[in-house]
């Protein structure tokens, strides 16, 4: 079985330097999936995720460079229903919050992150036919706009010109052995882009990195 998006997807930003982020997300029964981004992430620890003030369980984190840092969260079989995702730092940065459902995950095979600055965002993410590959693309230009890969479904768009951060998540059906995600920006500008390919619920391949809290 193949995992998919399904459902509508929740998305906000904070307009300053804060250490907290509240967004209302309606989930379906499938699985929650939620990327916070910072800007200015080196070093930064893990922030707390909590559905319906219910706690999510870490996927994988990555920080690149000086300029943005990704976690993903999720929680297995989320109630269906309208509740608050909020995610909250130690320290106070540029947050960024994208939700969205997916139904039959299995695991995570494979994660890729890259750094850049110029107009395309490029990540090569290891993947096995019928993986659903996710992203999260996020840049500090103001007045930006987004443009997806070929192949590539958009889950959200963050676009603001008053605060430091924009971001973008997309989504592919692996075909092969490597999936490419990319993205066409604007304005040329520091960005950083992470992917993962997830195994359908009996696709296999994942076993040394399955979802875990």
């Amino acid at each position: 079985m193949a995992a998919t998006v399904t459902g509508s997807a929740s998305s906000g930003r904070t307009s300053g330097s804060t250490t907290s982020l509240t967004v209302s997300h309606t989930a379906n029964g499938d699985d929650l999936f939620v990327w916070v981004g910072i800007y200015g992430a080196l070093d930064k620890p893990w922030p707390t995720c909590t559905y319906n003030g219910v706690a999510l369980d870490r996927v994988f984190s990555d920080r690149e460079l000086t300029l943005a840092g990704v976690y993903l969260f999720r929680m297995p079989s989320a109630t269906a229903g309208t509740a608050n995702i909020v995610a909250t730092f130690l320290a106070g940065n540029y947050i960024t919050l994208g939700a969205f459902n997916v139904n039959g995950a299995g695991g995570i095979r494979a994660t890729r992150g890259a750094t850049g600055s110029n107009t395309t965002p490029t990540v090569t993410v290891p993947s096995v036919a019928g993986d659903l590959v996710l992203d999260f693309c996020q840049s500090d230009a103001a007045n930006q706009d987004w443009t997806v890969g070929a192949g590539q479904t958009l889950i959200y768009e963050i676009v603001d010109a008053t605060s430091n951060e924009k971001s973008a998540a997309s989504y592919e059906s692996a075909v092969g052995t490597t999936t490419v995600m990319s993205y066409t920006l604007s304005v040329s500008n520091g960005w950083t882009l992470f992917a993962c390919s997830v195994t359908g619920a009996s696709g296999g391949g994942a076993s040394n990195v399955p979802f875990v809290g």
